[in-house]
């Protein structure tokens, strides 16, 4: 049966609707099934990217690490010493406390005293963030050879030192140390301004004579001030175990100086059953005191001599500080804190760019 002339139907608008949607799915699907990553891929790209991350993490740890682990310095004093010292650099830049540590001169006195893993200048360094220097003051440890001319290197290793050797130890070997300070300071590594030295036994003696030199200056003999200030850098000394009478350091004239006797800060640290450095300590505690205005009372922080005595053994020097029970580097962070950090005189002393007369502003 003839249905009569064959006419193309029209599309219903629903059901070409339909079927658009139905192809825009396919086409999007297909398309999408081509790009997508799958969850194994993604948790594994996300582990790269996290691995690279912690990578960079420890690299950046890793260089900080380096940039404030102790380093080995050689310097050269005028009269042709080859001083070694190790150098641990501050945390705090141009704030950081610069600190001389200075070893006994008997017993095979040395560096080591303070650079094993867990010693001063490590904890200085880790507690306060001060930049600490320890030297090998010369005929010690690795400072024995001294250039005498062109053709002629004298070694003082196991040679008793003459007073005059010990007296350069001041002008020679400390103006090196300081020079190398005042160098880190206009590198922003440190403020020279709060300048603290540290001695065990003889090495307490040499930090009083080091005060005495730094207070007059050593350029020109006298402290200039201003961006010319050449002295009066020293702000505090600690003395461990102090002994004094050592021919060459003149410690009778250096306490009669005002800028020592009556204005350094300084501690006293001693083992009290021990007779003569007991007896020495005293008597070196005792001057400080009769130079100065009492203390008040009420504020004990205030004092200007910290004097500890009631430390209940025998041991003296590096065994002392050494002894973890008697918590002597705990002490010194405490008086540092006070008289470099906290004290009201502490603010004025700012870091400057130092320049010697010869070189320009």
């Amino acid at each position: 049966m003839s249905l009569g002339p064959h006419r193309p139907n029209k599309p219903r608008p629903l059901v070409f609707l339909k079927s658009l949607l139905g192809w825009t799915a396919l086409v999007l699907g297909f398309s999408s099934g081509l790009n997508a990553t799958p969850a194994w891929a993604q948790n594994k790209t996300a582990k790269k990217v996290a691995k690279k991350v912690a990578e960079k993490k420890v690299e950046k740890m890793t260089d900080e690490e380096d940039t404030l682990s102790a380093k080995e310095i050689d310097l050269t004093t005028e009269d042709g010493l080859e001083l070694k010292a190790t150098y641990f650099p501050g945390t705090k830049g141009q704030e950081s406390i610069p600190v001389i540590l200075l070893h006994g001169f008997k017993d095979k006195g040395s560096r080591k005293d303070f650079t094993q893993e867990q010693g001063l200048a490590s904890f200085l360094q880790e507690k306060l963030g001060c930049s600490v220097i320890v030297p090998d003051l010369r005929g010690h440890g690795d400072s024995t050879k001294i250039k005498i001319s062109s053709k002629r290197t004298d070694d003082l290793k196991g040679k008793k030192l003459s007073p005059v050797q010990i007296s350069a130890m001041v002008t020679q070997d400390m103006r090196a140390v300081k020079d190398f300070l005042w160098e880190k300071n206009n590198e922003k590594a440190l403020n020279i301004d709060k300048l603290t030295v540290i001695g065990l036994e003889e090495g307490g003696a040499l930090a009083l004579s080091y005060a005495a030199y730094d207070a007059v200056g050593y350029e020109q003999r006298e402290a200039k001030v201003g961006p010319l200030k050449l002295g009066r850098f020293v702000k505090a000394a600690v003395l461990i175990s102090p002994t004094t009478n050592i021919a060459g350091l003149k410690t009778p004239q250096v306490m009669k100086m005002p800028a020592i006797c009556r204005d350094l800060p300084v501690m006293i640290v001693v083992g009290n059953k021990s007779k003569e450095p007991l007896a020495e300590a005293e008597r070196l505690r005792s001057q400080f005191v009769n130079a100065r205005p009492p203390a008040d009372n009420d504020k004990p922080e205030s004092a200007t001599v910290w004097f500890f005595r009631k430390i209940d053994t025998p041991l003296q020097g590096s065994k002392l500080l050494g002894e973890p029970s008697l918590k002597v580097p705990d002490k010194i962070l405490t008086f540092m804190t006070v008289w470099l950090v906290k004290n009201a005189d502490a603010k004025d002393y700012v870091w400057k760019k130092r320049n010697l007369p010869h070189q320009d502003k």
